[in-house]
């Protein structure tokens, strides 16, 4: 048992927590979450866990066969590396994933690419990942200062997604739209006030939908992109911007299935 918040395998849980060391590994905590990182065939490294995690037995056998060392912690020091109040008493180090969101697009027919442009709340980007898989998004990218997309809080509330989404990041906002403009897909700016209705606008081509943080955007460049917009019933202005993904997308896959249907019937 590991009792001692100076012990080596503590540093590195900590250090993966807040997204430090080099390489940084990602810190995946409480059973479901372990359960889809098992799924979605990264390969953890090591695993730790306390008393309080249920029904052990299973799950740290899966975690053995795919090649994981682990070891228990004492309740004081899970308590410690935990990124919860209330630890789960499951935590696992694996390598981050490698970026696959350029051959992600380059192999979609229509590539529709979410881009975060610097949405500091973790649980608004992890939702936004959970919204683009679930409506068939081809990847999504953070720019520079915003949320790890992979962090502990990011990878809570995709529930996953973040382990099966291509996603990408080290790049500023206007970096972007050059990049993907580069490969061919129209950007677009979601915007509260005006632009194309979201049900108008024109979702069957390649799209790269830019999406602002709480602050709106950070930069003259992506302000000036042209604009689609959910309408909104007064007196509310704006939405969350995890909703707005959401309704954003799932319109956009409606309507990329029904040109799909359409092409079948010809």
């Amino acid at each position: 048992m590991i009792d001692k918040k100076t012990h080596p395998a503590v540093h590195r849980l900590v250090e993966a927590r807040e997204g430090k060391g080099r390489p940084a590994a990602l810190f995946v905590e409480g059973a479901r979450l372990v359960e889809e990182l098992l799924s979605s065939g990264l390969r953890p490294t090591e695993f730790y866990f306390s008393a309080a995690l249920r029904k052990p037995g299973p799950l740290l056998a899966r975690l053995e066969e795919a090649g994981a060392r682990g070891d228990l912690l004492s309740p004081t020091v899970m308590e410690f590396v935990s990124d919860l109040e209330a630890p789960p008493g499951i935590v696992v180090l694996a390598p981050r994933p490698p970026d696959r969101w350029e051959e992600a697009i380059r192999a979609a027919d229509m590539p529709l690419v979410v881009v975060l442009d610097g949405a500091q709340s973790p649980s608004n980007a992890g939702a936004v990942v959970r919204a683009a898989e679930a409506a068939g998004a081809t990847a999504v990218l953070q720019s520079t200062g915003g949320a790890d997309l992979l962090g502990p809080k990011a990878l809570r509330s995709s529930s996953g997604s973040a382990f099966r989404l291509p996603l990408g990041g080290g790049r500023s906002g206007p970096e972007w739209a050059e990049k993907l403009s580069a490969m061919g897909l129209e950007g677009v700016a979601a915007d509260a006030g005006e632009g194309t209705v979201h049900t108008s606008f024109d979702w069957t081509r390649p799209t790269a939908l830019f999406l602002g943080g709480e602050t709106g955007f950070s930069n003259e460049a992506l302000r000036a992109l042209p604009k689609v917009r959910i309408p909104l019933r007064p007196p509310v202005e704006s939405l969350n911007v995890a909703v707005a993904a959401g309704v954003l997308l799932f319109e956009a896959n409606r309507r990329k299935i029904g040109l799909a249907n359409d092409s079948g019937r010809t």
